[in-house]
Protein backbone atom coordinates (compact mmCIF):
# COMPACT_ATOMS: atom_id res chain seq x y z
CA UNK A 1 0.00 0.00 0.00
CA UNK A 2 1.63 3.47 -0.50
CA UNK A 3 -0.46 6.60 0.72
CA UNK A 4 -0.40 9.75 -1.02
CA UNK A 5 -2.20 12.51 -0.26
CA UNK A 6 -5.09 12.40 -1.72
CA UNK A 7 -5.20 8.95 -3.11
CA UNK A 8 -4.12 5.55 -1.51
CA UNK A 9 -2.70 2.61 -4.17
CA UNK A 10 -2.88 -1.27 -3.09
CA UNK A 11 -0.78 -3.01 -5.45
CA UNK A 12 0.35 -6.04 -3.71
CA UNK A 13 -1.80 -8.29 -7.20
CA UNK A 14 -0.02 -6.17 -9.54
CA UNK A 15 3.55 -7.46 -11.23
CA UNK A 16 4.79 -3.60 -10.74
CA UNK A 17 4.71 -1.84 -7.77
CA UNK A 18 4.38 1.51 -7.13
CA UNK A 19 7.80 2.99 -7.54
CA UNK A 20 9.67 6.37 -8.45
CA UNK A 21 9.49 5.71 -12.41
CA UNK A 22 5.36 6.36 -12.21
CA UNK A 23 5.62 9.03 -10.18
CA UNK A 24 7.78 10.84 -11.97
CA UNK A 25 5.62 10.94 -15.20
CA UNK A 26 2.34 11.32 -13.80
CA UNK A 27 3.76 14.70 -12.16
CA UNK A 28 5.98 15.59 -15.38
CA UNK A 29 3.42 14.99 -17.93
CA UNK A 30 0.95 17.40 -19.10
CA UNK A 31 -2.38 18.02 -20.67
CA UNK A 32 -2.12 19.44 -24.68
CA UNK A 33 -4.45 22.67 -25.53
CA UNK A 34 -7.73 20.70 -25.18
CA UNK A 35 -11.42 21.53 -25.20
CA UNK A 36 -13.06 20.72 -21.34
CA UNK A 37 -14.30 17.56 -22.09
CA UNK A 38 -10.70 16.04 -22.85
CA UNK A 39 -9.77 12.44 -22.61
CA UNK A 40 -6.11 10.47 -21.68
CA UNK A 41 -5.25 7.11 -21.95
CA UNK A 42 -2.74 4.86 -19.57
CA UNK A 43 -1.73 2.48 -21.16
CA UNK A 44 -0.08 -0.15 -19.23
CA UNK A 45 -1.95 1.09 -15.78
CA UNK A 46 -0.84 -1.25 -13.51
CA UNK A 47 -1.95 -0.35 -10.13
CA UNK A 48 -3.94 2.99 -11.66
CA UNK A 49 -1.34 5.69 -10.14
CA UNK A 50 -0.56 7.79 -13.37
CA UNK A 51 -4.33 7.88 -14.07
CA UNK A 52 -5.36 9.12 -10.51
CA UNK A 53 -2.50 11.81 -10.76
CA UNK A 54 -4.25 12.62 -13.56
CA UNK A 55 -7.23 12.87 -12.25
CA UNK A 56 -6.01 14.83 -9.53
CA UNK A 57 -3.95 17.32 -11.84
CA UNK A 58 -6.98 18.03 -13.93
CA UNK A 59 -10.15 17.74 -12.39
CA UNK A 60 -12.40 18.49 -15.91
CA UNK A 61 -10.32 15.09 -17.42
CA UNK A 62 -11.87 11.66 -18.02
CA UNK A 63 -8.86 9.06 -18.13
CA UNK A 64 -9.58 5.39 -19.07
CA UNK A 65 -6.72 3.36 -17.88
CA UNK A 66 -5.94 0.24 -20.06
CA UNK A 67 -4.53 -3.14 -18.59
CA UNK A 68 -3.80 -6.59 -20.01
CA UNK A 69 -3.35 -8.12 -16.72
CA UNK A 70 -6.63 -9.50 -14.98
CA UNK A 71 -5.66 -8.79 -11.64
CA UNK A 72 -3.82 -6.13 -11.61
CA UNK A 73 -7.32 -4.21 -13.49
CA UNK A 74 -9.55 -5.00 -10.69
CA UNK A 75 -6.86 -3.73 -8.06
CA UNK A 76 -6.57 -0.48 -10.60
CA UNK A 77 -10.68 -0.32 -10.62
CA UNK A 78 -10.30 -0.57 -6.74
CA UNK A 79 -7.92 2.01 -5.92
CA UNK A 80 -10.06 4.24 -8.31
CA UNK A 81 -13.57 3.59 -6.50
CA UNK A 82 -12.07 4.60 -3.14
CA UNK A 83 -10.26 8.13 -4.53
CA UNK A 84 -12.20 11.17 -4.54
CA UNK A 85 -11.63 11.07 -8.49
CA UNK A 86 -13.80 7.80 -9.11
CA UNK A 87 -15.80 10.06 -11.22
CA UNK A 88 -13.26 10.70 -13.79
CA UNK A 89 -11.60 7.74 -14.36
CA UNK A 90 -12.11 4.04 -15.84
CA UNK A 91 -10.15 1.02 -15.93
CA UNK A 92 -10.36 -1.74 -18.37
CA UNK A 93 -8.92 -4.86 -19.00
CA UNK A 94 -7.64 -5.63 -22.77
CA UNK A 95 -4.94 -5.73 -25.23
CA UNK A 96 -5.23 -2.39 -27.01
CA UNK A 97 -3.34 -4.24 -29.96
CA UNK A 98 -6.34 -6.13 -30.99
CA UNK A 99 -8.82 -5.30 -33.21
CA UNK A 100 -11.62 -6.14 -30.88
CA UNK A 101 -9.94 -3.57 -28.19
CA UNK A 102 -12.53 -0.37 -28.73
CA UNK A 103 -12.72 2.50 -26.05
CA UNK A 104 -15.24 3.92 -28.16
CA UNK A 105 -14.93 6.00 -31.34
CA UNK A 106 -13.78 9.02 -29.72
CA UNK A 107 -10.04 9.56 -29.86
CA UNK A 108 -7.87 10.78 -26.97
CA UNK A 109 -6.13 14.18 -26.43
CA UNK A 110 -2.83 12.54 -24.14
CA UNK A 111 -1.58 8.74 -23.77
CA UNK A 112 0.89 8.26 -20.73
CA UNK A 113 2.54 4.91 -20.73
CA UNK A 114 5.46 3.81 -18.30
CA UNK A 115 6.11 1.01 -20.42
CA UNK A 116 7.75 -2.47 -20.54
CA UNK A 117 11.41 -1.45 -21.46
CA UNK A 118 13.82 -4.78 -20.22
CA UNK A 119 15.38 -6.06 -23.47
CA UNK A 120 18.48 -7.98 -22.52
CA UNK A 121 17.59 -8.99 -19.13
CA UNK A 122 16.58 -13.23 -18.41
CA UNK A 123 12.75 -13.17 -18.44
CA UNK A 124 10.51 -13.15 -15.11
CA UNK A 125 9.57 -16.95 -14.36
CA UNK A 126 6.29 -15.22 -13.13
CA UNK A 127 4.70 -14.06 -16.12
CA UNK A 128 2.60 -11.46 -15.08
CA UNK A 129 5.75 -9.58 -14.15
CA UNK A 130 7.54 -10.74 -17.33
CA UNK A 131 4.65 -9.05 -19.34
CA UNK A 132 4.75 -6.03 -17.36
CA UNK A 133 8.80 -5.78 -17.37
CA UNK A 134 9.94 -6.80 -20.80
CA UNK A 135 9.00 -5.99 -24.28
CA UNK A 136 9.52 -9.56 -25.88
CA UNK A 137 6.88 -10.69 -23.83
CA UNK A 138 4.74 -7.71 -23.41
CA UNK A 139 4.25 -4.38 -25.40
CA UNK A 140 7.29 -3.38 -27.59
CA UNK A 141 8.25 0.21 -28.19
CA UNK A 142 6.83 -0.56 -32.10
CA UNK A 143 3.69 -1.50 -31.02
CA UNK A 144 3.19 1.55 -28.30
CA UNK A 145 3.67 4.05 -31.07
CA UNK A 146 2.00 2.54 -33.64
CA UNK A 147 -1.07 2.05 -31.54
CA UNK A 148 -0.90 5.18 -29.91
CA UNK A 149 -1.11 7.11 -33.47
CA UNK A 150 -4.33 5.62 -34.03
CA UNK A 151 -5.73 6.68 -30.85
CA UNK A 152 -4.98 9.88 -30.58
CA UNK A 153 -6.45 13.07 -32.18
CA UNK A 154 -4.19 14.66 -34.49
CA UNK A 155 -1.54 17.09 -32.57
CA UNK A 156 -2.51 14.57 -29.06
CA UNK A 157 0.45 13.94 -27.05
CA UNK A 158 2.11 10.97 -25.93
CA UNK A 159 4.43 11.04 -23.06
CA UNK A 160 6.64 8.08 -21.16
CA UNK A 161 9.10 7.42 -19.36
CA UNK A 162 11.85 5.06 -20.37
CA UNK A 163 15.79 4.37 -19.71
CA UNK A 164 18.18 7.13 -21.58
CA UNK A 165 19.86 4.47 -23.61
CA UNK A 166 16.58 3.06 -25.02
CA UNK A 167 15.59 6.58 -25.88
CA UNK A 168 16.82 6.34 -29.62
CA UNK A 169 15.24 3.41 -30.53
CA UNK A 170 11.93 4.93 -28.86
CA UNK A 171 12.56 7.99 -30.89
CA UNK A 172 12.77 5.94 -34.20
CA UNK A 173 9.68 4.01 -33.64
CA UNK A 174 7.67 7.00 -32.42
CA UNK A 175 8.97 9.35 -35.56
CA UNK A 176 8.33 6.31 -38.03
CA UNK A 177 4.70 6.20 -36.73
CA UNK A 178 3.92 10.07 -37.63
CA UNK A 179 5.32 11.97 -34.38
CA UNK A 180 7.78 14.30 -33.51
CA UNK A 181 9.55 15.09 -30.07
CA UNK A 182 8.81 18.19 -28.65
CA UNK A 183 10.50 17.26 -24.78
CA UNK A 184 12.64 15.99 -23.33
CA UNK A 185 13.80 15.74 -19.84
CA UNK A 186 16.74 13.83 -18.51
CA UNK A 187 16.29 12.21 -15.18
CA UNK A 188 19.57 11.93 -12.99
CA UNK A 189 19.61 10.52 -9.65
CA UNK A 190 22.33 12.63 -8.40
CA UNK A 191 24.33 15.54 -10.50
CA UNK A 192 27.49 13.93 -10.89
CA UNK A 193 25.99 10.98 -12.59
CA UNK A 194 24.89 10.54 -16.36
CA UNK A 195 20.92 9.99 -16.58
CA UNK A 196 19.69 6.75 -16.13
CA UNK A 197 15.56 7.76 -16.84
CA UNK A 198 14.55 10.17 -19.80
CA UNK A 199 10.71 11.22 -20.08
CA UNK A 200 9.57 12.54 -23.43
CA UNK A 201 6.54 14.36 -24.62
CA UNK A 202 5.57 13.82 -28.46
CA UNK A 203 3.18 15.42 -30.87
CA UNK A 204 1.24 13.61 -33.40
CA UNK A 205 1.25 15.30 -36.68
CA UNK A 206 3.65 18.11 -35.68
CA UNK A 207 3.72 21.05 -37.56
CA UNK A 208 7.08 22.88 -37.59
CA UNK A 209 7.33 26.61 -36.55
CA UNK A 210 8.27 28.95 -38.85
CA UNK A 211 8.57 32.51 -40.02
CA UNK A 212 9.86 34.39 -42.63
CA UNK A 213 13.27 37.15 -42.70
CA UNK A 214 14.67 38.43 -45.73
CA UNK A 215 12.76 36.01 -48.45
CA UNK A 216 14.36 33.24 -46.30
CA UNK A 217 11.78 30.48 -43.67
CA UNK A 218 13.10 30.12 -40.68
CA UNK A 219 12.41 27.00 -38.69
CA UNK A 220 12.17 27.92 -34.95
CA UNK A 221 13.31 26.00 -31.90
CA UNK A 222 10.42 23.82 -30.88
CA UNK A 223 12.42 20.77 -28.44
CA UNK A 224 12.68 21.58 -25.25
CA UNK A 225 15.60 19.79 -23.27
CA UNK A 226 16.06 20.35 -19.47
CA UNK A 227 16.66 17.65 -16.47
CA UNK A 228 15.80 16.61 -12.89
CA UNK A 229 17.74 16.00 -10.24
CA UNK A 230 16.49 13.28 -7.28
CA UNK A 231 18.76 13.58 -4.94
CA UNK A 232 21.01 15.88 -3.02
CA UNK A 233 23.15 15.12 -0.12
CA UNK A 234 21.05 11.46 0.30
CA UNK A 235 18.02 13.82 0.23
CA UNK A 236 15.05 14.75 -2.55
CA UNK A 237 16.24 16.85 -4.01
CA UNK A 238 14.01 20.90 -3.99
CA UNK A 239 13.42 20.66 -7.75
CA UNK A 240 11.91 16.65 -7.55
CA UNK A 241 10.29 18.09 -3.97
CA UNK A 242 8.75 20.78 -6.19
CA UNK A 243 7.49 18.62 -9.28
CA UNK A 244 6.04 16.00 -6.57
CA UNK A 245 4.04 18.31 -4.11
CA UNK A 246 1.00 17.80 -4.86
CA UNK A 247 1.26 14.08 -4.05
CA UNK A 248 4.33 12.76 -1.40
CA UNK A 249 2.86 13.22 2.28
CA UNK A 250 4.77 16.15 3.62
CA UNK A 251 6.88 15.02 6.77
CA UNK A 252 4.40 16.77 9.18
CA UNK A 253 1.57 14.67 7.22
CA UNK A 254 3.79 11.67 7.73
CA UNK A 255 4.40 12.21 11.56
CA UNK A 256 0.10 12.72 11.91
CA UNK A 257 -0.04 9.52 10.31
CA UNK A 258 2.22 7.88 12.76
CA UNK A 259 0.63 9.75 16.00
CA UNK A 260 -2.87 8.14 14.76
CA UNK A 261 -1.38 4.72 14.01
CA UNK A 262 0.00 4.67 17.18
CA UNK A 263 -3.34 5.63 19.21
CA UNK A 264 -5.22 2.73 17.26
Amino acid sequence: MFQFQQFTIHDDRCAMKVGTDGVLLGAWCEMPPAPSAARALDIGTGSGLIALMLAQRYPHLQVVGVELDADATTQAAENAVASPFAAQVRMKQGDIMTDDWREDDQRFDMIVSNPPYFEETLLSPIQQRAQARHVHHGLTFEALTSRSAQLLKSGGWLQVIIPKTAQPRFVRCAQDAGFSLIRQTDVHTVARKAPKRVMLRFQLHFTLPTHHQNGHTIVGDFLQTDQLILQVNGERSPQYQQLCQDFYLTPAQLNARASADEKT
